[in-house]
């Protein structure tokens, strides 16, 4: 009989005894600590006793999560004794300068000016007084806090999460701590001047240091799989009786060790789950012996001898792989090949924390999940790459394709293109049958089938009937077939559907596939309710049929039709591999039915890695081609200038060699490079004062979308075609490198956001785009250093005008200010104004400000400010504004242009620091470029304009030098790159 035991656990609760097995163990305590100067804590309050301290990753406020989910250890407070009766909670991040100097950058605890919750900002202090319950102690908030809030103590909100401090008429308010009279108010105590609580038990907080906290939430851990492990498996008796005791005994003696730390509490969970793994494992071979093979009733009769005699989790474990590996060997002689795969019905729910979902989730645990052709394993990756309703596994799924409990599925408003895979190797060659339970269905506002099908290899089966699919438009990767199933009108019903597979190399890919072209699936008009393509999937098996020759000819003349395609269909193509691919396609001729199987699965292997050779060239042939047309384009456009007829021989001359097949991959390369060459020497074959040269620019309102195929996007995408992004110091060019650089929520071109905002009376902006249909921009909750720029080669020296449109948007999280700007060379204009830039104020401008200073005849501003601002309830800030800098070109010939940001505020601060969400963030639309004229002026210094600052030194205004600027008045002295040395005050 089990026992029940009481399984929750508290931070609080009295301490108890439950009788496991032979002895007895006592469940974990924390008790608070002695609030010291200099000590690191985390905070603990009574009324979530099961929490852990955190931080939002939207707002950085500081609440509460559950065990699963801690991190406590980053988010420590350093206790600060200012000696004036007041104490400081703070963070200490390790930073460098622009300059390269190294700095402490503090952050406080506090309720900033117009926040609900607690954060972390700039300086503000508490009065510490001893708390209601022992050991714990209230905080009221001092100067630096919310000015509504100063005096008043800090709480947890009514759902007891986040550290709040409630006010009259503020966010949280009415409260459960404070005491109000019949209207609502507040009630003072006139004795001590504070509010009168209600229940002062929410106000005590209780410090408790890292390592402690640490090992309670390890101990608690272990406590936790004990209790369970005991409640459900150690009443069970029968055979399993002896080896659940004796893993609950090897637990315990872990537990009460006297040097118990977290890899005690990794070994008693080792132990534990081993111990279940192996009773799951044992009965399931018990229920697939249904003919009491020999061989597999000696692997059971071996795992239940280790199952009762050992609890090391090492020997398990063996136990565990040995037993997995006669099942197989069992199934695989009666032609089962499913136990090869992992997690065919998707009851594994570890890859999204042992729970079902109704969000995104990670990609289930042991297949592979492909959105776009992008591998995204996790939440985060899945969210960016353009999934917001759900992708996971739970049991809203029935049918007779159902197997299990749990199935997984994706639904979303717009579908990707989706891949569902995972990949078998050292799987014997031959047909194998693919089966899975697949549910495709409509509702009542019509279908939503599309391109729903399973696959395995080369092989595919879509759901419905072939006719009710337009060939033309599915994907001619694959050998298809089709299933003839009914779409019903269902969001559960499974229906059985397979697929045979040839394996030809002992690797074997099986899977789902769809998207959401409903013209492919003979439909014209989507589904008003969204979700065309959308799936849900479950039980897949694997059987072996044998070798099929036919099977094996389908797949052998796929990859000869394709190669032969090539050979046919493209008017150009290199002449060399044109020759290879004659000689290998005779090889082919006489291979038939009769053929032996490992000839033709030679044959299929040669003639896939042909054709895996010629694919690149294709592809060279054919953006060859593109270029071509493209410069006859850019031909006519230009056909006034005079270098036309230099750029019309160019074209002429790759052309003739196209059509002789005379380019290798290298050669095509080099041949569109002529071509681009030659194209800009005819646009910059008249450049004249007064002319726009905005043709000169690649992409300036970023309508090409070329780099981003798969048109608008909310994610991160590669970087614009025709801009060099570089991020914090390294170029991107991948939206894999960008996402490495630490950018992971929106880089890309998308058409901007839905606005409205008028502008004047009867005119209202309906639309963010300036010039074309697109912008680019980057949002992320950490900006990090980002320039986008081009430069412009072979110029005349002169002055020459820069304009483009940015925004930096007063959203949710406020005023996004911090470094947003364009450039010229070494000319700048900051978005904002002047008096914004105090604290952070970038390397470039700072040596545009000296350049300028230094040469103060000169007719030039090397550091110019927009002057826009980011208010709050300014709906301006939607808008992309015009900004604009004239600049400079000297004899180089050079226009380096473009725009920089990153995540510092005007207070010194990035977002981890106790910024705001997203600061930094920006959309950039319609570049342009004009020649101003040819004079420049005679006194500029060129030394200084290429002058860079390398390095920054602070001191006191008594000369002591500092790691920081402090309160009050510095020194700063400024080295510059051609050896000059600048002094200048800085007031902060």
């Amino acid at each position: 009989m089990k026992k029940n035991y009481l399984k929750k656990l508290g931070l609080y609760s009295a301490m108890f005894a439950t009788t496991l097995g032979a002895q007895a163990i006592e469940e974990p305590t924390l008790t608070p600590e002695t609030l010291t100067a200099g000590q690191s804590y985390v905070l603990i309050n009574p009324m979530n006793p099961t929490g852990y301290m955190s931080r939002t990753s939207w707002d950085g406020a500081i609440y509460f999560l559950g065990p699963k989910d801690s991190n406590f250890a980053k988010y420590a407070l350093e206790a600060v004794d200012n000696g004036d009766g007041t104490w400081a909670f703070v963070t200490k991040t390790q930073s460098t300068t622009s300059d390269g100097a190294d700095t402490t950058l503090v952050s406080y605890m506090k309720l900033p000016e117009g926040a609900s919750n607690i954060n972390m900002g700039d300086s503000a202090v508490w009065y510490v007084e001893s708390g209601s319950m022992e050991g714990h102690y209230w905080l009221k908030a001092g100067e630096g806090n919310n000015t509504n809030a100063v005096g008043l103590y800090m709480h947890l909100n009514p759902s007891w999460q986040y550290f709040i401090i409630s006010y009259h008429d503020g966010p949280w308010y009415p409260d459960y701590a404070i005491k109000t009279d019949s209207l609502g108010n507040q009630i003072m105590d006139e004795v001590t001047g504070n509010w009168q609580m209600a229940d002062s038990t929410q106000l005590n907080w209780g410090f408790v240091s890292v390592e402690n906290m640490q090992k309670y939430a390890d101990k608690s851990t272990a406590y936790e799989a004990i209790v369970n492990y005991d409640i459900d498996y150690c009443g069970m008796g029968g055979d399993y009786a002896a080896g659940f005791d004796l893993g609950c005994k090897a637990a315990e003696a872990i537990y009460e060790g006297a040097e118990f730390d977290a890899t005690s509490s990794e070994n008693i969970i080792a132990i534990l789950n081993g111990k279940v793994a192996l009773y799951q494992e044992i009965e399931k071979a018990i229920a697939l012996n249904t003919d009491a093979n020999q061989a597999l009733s000696s692997a059971i009769a071996d795992a239940l001898n280790v199952f009762n005699t050992t609890a090391v989790a090492a020997d398990v474990n063996a136990a565990v792989e040995a037993l997995v590996a006669a099942q197989n060997a069992y199934s695989q002689g009666l032609g089962d090949y499913t136990s090869m795969g992992q997690n065919m019905s998707f009851e594994d729910l570890s890859a999204q924390g042992g729970s079902q979902t109704s969000s995104i989730a990670n990609a289930p645990f042991g297949w592979n999940l492909y959105l776009n052709g992008t591998l995204c394993q996790t939440a985060d990756e899945l969210r960016n790459a353009g999934l917001s309703a759900w992708c996971g596994v739970n049991n809203d799924c029935d049918g007779e394709g159902k197997d299990g409990e749990l199935g997984f599925g994706i639904w979303n408003q717009g579908m990707p293109n989706v891949e569902l895979s995972q990949t078998i190797t050292d799987i014997e060659n031959g047909t194998y049958e693919i089966t899975a339970g697949l549910m495709v269905g409509a509702n009542g506002n019509g279908s939503r089938r599309t391109t729903q099908r399973i696959f395995g290899n080369l092989n595919s089966t879509y759901f419905a009937s072939e006719d009710e699919y337009n060939k033309s438009l599915l994907d001619n990767s694959e050998i298809y077939t089709f299933a003839n199933l009914v779409e019903p009108v269902t969001d559960r019903n499974m229906q059985l559907i397979s697929v045979l597979a040839y394996v030809y190399d002992g690797t074997l890919t099986f899977g789902f596939r769809t998207d959401n072209n409903i013209k492919a699936a003979n439909r014209e008009s989507s589904n008003s309710a969204g979700g065309d393509g959308w799936f849900k999937i479950d039980n897949f098996r694997i059987t072996k049929v044998g070798y099929d020759p036919h099977t094996a000819l389908s797949v052998l003349k796929y990859y000869v039709d394709m190669l032969d395609s090539y050979y046919m269909e493209n008017e150009a193509i290199y002449t060399g591999i044109v020759e290879k691919m004659e000689t290998t396609l005779e090889q082919f001729e006489d291979l038939d039915s009769s053929t032996p199987e490992a000839e033709l699965n030679s044959g299929i292997q040669t003639a896939l890695n042909l054709m895996e050779e010629v694919k690149p060239y294709i592809t060279a042939y054919e953006t060859l081609s593109a270029a071509i047309a493209n410069a006859y384009v850019g031909l006519a456009e230009y056909s006034t200038m005079p270098g036309a007829s230099i750029f019309e021989g160019v074209i002429a001359s790759v052309e003739s060699d196209y059509y002789a097949g005379v380019y290798d991959i290298a050669g095509v390369e080099a041949a569109i490079a002529r071509l681009e060459a030659a194209f800009e020497d005819c646009k910059k074959s008249e450049v004249k004062p007064g002319m726009d040269l905005t043709h000169l620019l690649a992409n300036p309102s970023f309508e090409d979308m070329t780099a981003q195929p798969g048109g608008d996007s909310g994610g991160v995408e590669n970087a614009p075609k025709g801009w060099n992004l570089v991020i914090n110091g390294d170029t991107c060019v991948t939206s894999a490198d960008i996402r490495a650089a630490g950018i992971t929520a929106w880089c890309a071109i998308n058409s901007g956001d839905g606005i409205a905002v008028e502008i004047a009376p009867g005119d209202t902006v309906f639309r963010q785009p300036v010039d074309g249909n697109k912008v680019w921009g980057i949002w992320n909750d950490n900006i990090p250093e980002v320039e986008i720029s081009q430069k412009i080669t072979g110029l005349p020296m002169g002055t020459y005008t820069l304009t483009a449109n940015v925004m930096v948007q007063n959203n949710w999280a406020g005023d996004n200010i911090t470094t947003q700007r364009i450039f010229g060379n070494n000319f700048v204009q900051m978005y904002s104004t002047d008096g914004n830039h105090e604290l952070n104020l970038p390397a470039d401008a700072i040596a545009a400000r000296e350049i300028e200073n230094a040469c103060p005849e000169e007719n030039y501003q090397y550091l110019t400010y927009a002057g826009y601002t980011c208010a709050s309830g300014d709906r301006t800030t939607d808008l992309l504004r015009p900004m604009s800098l004239t600049f400079c070109v000297f004899e180089d010939g050079v226009a380096h242009i473009g725009f920089r940001t990153n995540g510092i505020n005007p207070e010194g601060l990035t977002y981890a620091e106790g910024g705001r969400n997203g600061q930094g963030w920006f959309k950039l639309d319609n570049f342009r470029l004009t020649y101003d004229s040819e004079a420049v002026s005679a006194d500029i210094d060129e030394t200084l304009v290429d002058a860079t600052v390398v390095a920054r030194q602070y001191f006191t205004v008594d000369g002591a030098q500092i790691a920081a600027p402090q309160q009050g008045v510095n020194i700063v002295k400024e080295i510059l790159s051609n050896g000059q040395v600048k002094v200048s005050k800085l007031l902060k």
